[in-house]
C-alpha cells in the first residue's frame, strides 16, 4: 500500500493542532484553533475533546481556553532525554557560559527553523533569550543561519524560496544576499548576527561536528547587547565556542564509541 493511502487525516490534524501551541501562544480557544487550521469549529472541538481525554491538552475553567498539559511534556522529555548532545553539553555550556559572562543556547535544526534545547544561565529574561523549546526561524539569527548553512542546497533552495520575515531593519531577507551569507558562514564556520532578529542584540554562533565530519548536528550562540560588540572580543568568544564546541564532538564520540561496543 502507498505511503499516502496510510495517512489518517484526523492524526494530522491532531499534530497540527498540537503546533498551534507555543511560547507566544500558550493558550488557545476553539475559535482562535479554528481560524488557524482553517477547520470548522466542530472538527476542532471533536480533536480538542480527544487530546484532553488523552491528557495531551487541558482547559483553563476560568476562561475556557486549552494549552498542552503535562502528557504533552511527558512526550517531549523522553525525546530530550534521548538525545545525547543535552547530556553532554549542558555541564560544558554551563562552564561557557561562567567564563564569558553571556547568555549561551544550544539549538538544533527542524524544517527550516531553529529549536533552543539549552539556555544558560536558565533564569536569563526570556522576553530577550529564547528559551527551551522555542522554536524561530534560521534566517534572522545567528545559530539559524549557521544551521541553515550546513543543509544539504536543496534545502537551502526551498527555504530560501519562501517569504522571509522581517524582524527588524537589519533583517536579510533578499534570497540571493542570504545565500551569499550561507556560502561565507560554510566556509568560515561561524555566523554573526547584529540585531537581526531583535534590536540591540549581537549574537555569534559555532556548529558541533559529528565524528568530526561535515555533518553538524547542532550549534552554540552567544548574545549579548552590541554595546559589547568588538572585532577583538568577537574573536575571542568564537575561538572559547569552538573549542567548546570540540569538546562537546569529542564526548559525543566517546559515547557512542562505547554504545556500538556494548551493542556488538
Amino acid at each position: 500500500m502507498e505511503q499516502a493511502q496510510v495517512v489518517l487525516s484526523s492524526v494530522r490534524n491532531a499534530v497540527r493542532l498540537l503546533r498551534q501551541f507555543s511560547h507566544a501562544s500558550p493558550e488557545l480557544g476553539i475559535k482562535e484553533l479554528s481560524d488557524r487550521l482553517n477547520l470548522h469549529k466542530s472538527a476542532v472541538f471533536r480533536l480538542v475533546r480527544t487530546l484532553v481525554e488523552e491528557n495531551v491538552i487541558q482547559q483553563n475553567p476560568k476562561n475556557k481556553k486549552y494549552s498542552l498539559s503535562v502528557g504533552a511534556f511527558e512526550i517531549g522529555t523522553v525525546f530530550y532525554h534521548e538525545i545525547d548532545i543535552c547530556t553532554v553539553a549542558f555541564p560544558l555550556l554551563g562552564l561557557l557560559a561562567e567564563k564569558l559572562g553571556e547568555v549561551i543556547q544550544l539549538a538544533i535544526y527542524d524544517m527550516g527553523d531553529v529549536v533552543y534545547l539549552l539556555k544558560f544561565p536558565e533564569d536569563t529574561d526570556t522576553l530577550f533569550f529564547n528559551g527551551m523549546g522555542r522554536r524561530v526561524a534560521c534566517h534572522c539569527t545567528a545559530v539559524g543561519k549557521l544551521l541553515l548553512a550546513f543543509q544539504d542546497e536543496p534545502e537551502i533552495e526551498r527555504y530560501t524560496s519562501l517569504p522571509m520575515k522581517q524582524y527588524t531593519q537589519k533583517t536579510v531577507t533578499d534570497p540571493t544576499r542570504l545565500k551569499e551569507e550561507l556560502y561565507r558562514i560554510r566556509q568560515q564556520e561561524y555566523a554573526e548576527s547584529y540585531e537581526q532578529y531583535r534590536p540591540s542584540r549581537f549574537a555569534l554562533s559555532v556548529p558541533i561536528f559529528s565524528d568530526l565530519s561535515e555533518r553538524v548536528i547542532a550549534a552554540i550562540s552567544i548574545t549579548c547587547p552590541t554595546e559589547h560588540y568588538s572585532l577583538r572580543k568577537t574573536d575571542y568568544l568564537i575561538e572559547e565556542m569552538k573549542k567548546c564546541s570540540r569538546l562537546i564532538t569529542r564526548r559525543l564520540d566517546t559515547i557512542r564509541w562505547k554504545k556500538r561496543r556494548f551493542m556488538d
